[in-house]
């Protein structure tokens, strides 16, 4: 789900966020759940995985996702979701915004992606309503690249935003009342 309106709520000089910490709880849950439930009633296969517009989320509202039915999110700045929350984040943007409007340079958008997947993986953002013929072109290019290298390996979402598994003997240990220190 990305979002529910798509508007910014931020005050003016903050960066643009609809689900951000401008609002209340109460009302940043009762927007997340209706986009679940509109989106839910439209594509009954929807994944529940919330991308808020702009990538920012207020931290209280991430912690709360679970309990209106999402099993994933999907952000800017890193860190894990409260279980069984299953967060993948952004890290890779395509997009010169505070320029061009286009494509980033190309060159330092693959040192980008190089030194991101040495660490472990990319989360790629993608615009489609604001690519041009630069960016399409681009990532024509880049995305049949990586599908068909030995080295990488392409996640599904579904399986990429599957609950976590529990660690049953933690699980044991922890519902027994004993701590480890």
């Amino acid at each position: 789900m990305h979002g529910l309106a798509h508007a910014n709520h931020a005050p003016m000089g903050a960066k643009r966020a609809e689900f951000g910490p401008h609002r209340s709880l109460e009302v940043l849950r009762g927007e997340a759940a209706e986009a679940l439930r509109l989106a839910r009633a439209r594509l009954p296969e929807v994944l529940p995985v919330f991308v808020p517009p702009w990538n920012r989320i207020a931290p209280d509202l991430a912690t709360a996702l679970p309990g209106l039915g999402y099993a994933g999110l999907s952000a800017a700045g890193g860190g894990t979701g409260p279980a069984p929350l299953v967060r993948h984040d952004i890290d890779l943007d395509p997009v010169d915004w505070r320029g061009s409007r286009s494509l980033v340079d190309p060159a330092r958008l693959v040192a980008d992606l190089l030194r991101r997947v040495a660490a472990g993986g990319i989360g790629l953002l993608t615009h489609h309503r604001a690519h041009d013929a630069a960016l399409w072109g681009f990532l024509g290019a880049l995305l049949p690249l990586l599908v068909r290298h030995p080295a990488v390996d392409v996640a599904d979402p579904r399986d990429l935003f599957a609950a976590r598994p529990v660690d049953e003997a933690a699980a044991a240990w922890s519902s027994a009342g004993t701590r480890i220190s």
